[in-house]
């Protein structure tokens, strides 16, 4: 799942910003940009929002995977770290090993590991910060 959202973040950006597809572009004008996986026209209308997303995206971050209140297993703070939300430590064992699972009960434990959110907040800075470059070159 890592690796596909890793994927998604360059081929969004790869495409948004192959060279020579559009100059800047501004809602008034008639031909929209050449996009490849969103809707040109959708994207004149939206022209405005884009722009004041990516405003108030440059004030968001930084990303990163030590803000996490709980050290991985590893020992280092700069490991991605995610946790089952349905798994708990077993309570017939001293070390709580291994984690049972009790189906919907999310275990409050998850709540400490915050990687998921914040590389799923990089992702979405990404991809809003490409796609106000690739419209507008600025």
């Amino acid at each position: 799942m890592l690796v596909t959202r890793a994927i998604r973040i360059v081929a969004v950006t790869a495409v948004l910003m192959l060279p020579g597809i559009s100059a800047v572009w501004t809602s008034a004008q008639t031909n929209p940009p050449r996009v490849f996986i969103l809707d040109a026209k959708q994207l004149n209308s939206d022209l405005g929002k884009i722009e004041r997303d990516a405003q108030k995206t440059l004030l968001s971050g930084p990303f990163s995977v030590t803000t996490k209140t709980v050290t991985p297993p590893s020992g280092d703070k700069r490991d991605y770290m995610s946790q089952a939300p349905y798994f708990w430590p077993n309570p017939a064992t001293k070390e709580g090993l291994p984690y049972i699972r009790r189906d919907g009960e999310r275990n409050p434990e998850i709540d400490k590991i915050n990687n998921h959110r914040v590389l799923d907040q990089m992702e979405a800075a990404v991809e809003t910060l490409a796609l106000a470059y690739h419209l507008k070159r600025d």
